[in-house]
């Protein structure tokens, strides 16, 4: 999924390898809607760089292993806590 093999996935290599079959599968057998990429992205994005490392992707996709409900879930709480970061900020 790393295109230029620098170590991290941009949001355009995720977008990219999300027509991949091999990432649809994986996803599918964690469980996981393929059709909430951006916010899965997002959400293993924990630093906010706008790209994620293997490691982060791998943990990530693991910890929301289940229903799109945990996912959401896990997606709406993050966008809570970035909204609460900006206003105290």
């Amino acid at each position: 999924f790393d295109a230029d093999r620098n170590g991290w996935l941009t949001l355009k290599e995720f977008h990219e390898a999300m027509n991949s079959s091999e990432l649809t599968f994986v996803l599918r057998e964690l469980g996981i809607d393929a059709s909430e990429a951006d916010g899965l992205f997002h959400l293993l994005d924990t630093d906010d760089t706008q790209r994620v490392t293997a490691e982060d992707f791998v943990s990530g996709c693991a910890r929301l292993r289940g229903p799109a409900r945990a996912l959401e879930l896990a997606i709406l709480t993050r966008e809570m806590t970035r909204q609460s970061e900006r206003i105290e900020h």
